[in-house]
């Protein structure tokens, strides 16, 4: 009865979220390039990344992770603050999230040298995750505001497929950065530092599937991914022993890999 409830609200969020998310889609058609001015934000916006990029880089061939670490996250949030007139782009909305994983991680870890290295690892998975969502939605889809007409049906399924394989590699970072698989699942650094990841990624993955036009269509992700991230938020403020954070890791470890494969097939709940 809970799902059912759950995907009607979906269904009726999707219906009011369709104008806001058509007029976005509409401002991201891909008739047109990207307007000089936007372009030019995206631009500046990357170039700052990369240079910070590139410190973090330079003090992790030093073995400075720390510093590495520290120079992702000034990036992130020195991007995080910048806006472009009304519209919040997509990358813009990776960058916060990014931005929250990594103070919640270097939180988790302080100074556990893998943990450090391991979170150096994730932030510039996620650096490379905003690169290319700048490449494939940001410079792909925005077009003239102006334009009278929103987008065809086929460029609105193109548009959330894009978002669609965005939300499942936020999924995938964590999961392939901080841990070690073998035949269980062994945390890089402290155990909460995964579950403390798990926690903020699957909020923002619930998020992000939330906001698209056709989510009803994803409704059995976005559930689970709201009851992982719930979960989480209990589990991670409750007094914990080692061994029951490194049960709640193989668990959560399986679903989230389990909903960024079903994203990937456009399963959803059929």
């Amino acid at each position: 009865m809970k799902n059912w409830t759950f995907a009607l609200l979906l269904g009726l969020s999707s219906l009011i979220n369709f104008n806001t998310a058509s007029a976005h889609v509409a401002q991201n058609g891909t008739e047109v390039d990207a307007d000089a001015e936007f372009r030019a934000y995206c631009d500046r916006t990357l170039r700052l990344l990369e240079r910070a990029r590139f410190d973090a880089s330079n003090a992790s061939m030093n073995g400075d992770f720390t510093g590495a670490v520290n120079s992702l996250i000034a990036g992130l949030k020195s991007n995080s603050t910048q806006r472009y007139g009304d519209l919040n782009p997509i990358t813009l909305r990776l960058i916060t999230h990014a931005h929250d994983l990594g103070v919640m991680l270097k939180e988790e870890v302080a100074k556990d040298v893998k943990g450090t290295k391991a979170t150096a690892i994730a932030l510039e998975s996620f650096y490379d995750l905003i690169f290319a969502t700048a490449e494939k939605i940001d410079y792909r889809f925005y077009s003239c505001q102006a334009r009278r007409f929103g987008c065809r049906y086929s460029r609105t399924l193109a548009f959330e497929q894009n978002m669609l394989e965005m939300v499942r590699d936020m999924l995938f970072v964590v999961n392939s950065s901080l841990v070690l698989r073998r035949e269980q699942i062994f945390p890089l650094g402290p155990s909460s530092a995964y579950l403390v990841a798990a926690e903020v990624v699957s909020g923002a993955a619930y998020t992000e599937l939330t906001q698209l036009v056709y989510s009803s269509a994803y409704s059995c992700e976005i559930l689970d991914l709201k009851d992982i991230n719930e979960d989480l938020e209990r589990f991670n403020t409750s007094d914990m022993d080692e061994f029951s954070k490194k049960q709640k890791i193989q668990e959560v470890y399986h679903s989230l890999n389990q909903i960024g494969y079903n994203l990937s097939s456009g399963r959803g709940c059929r």
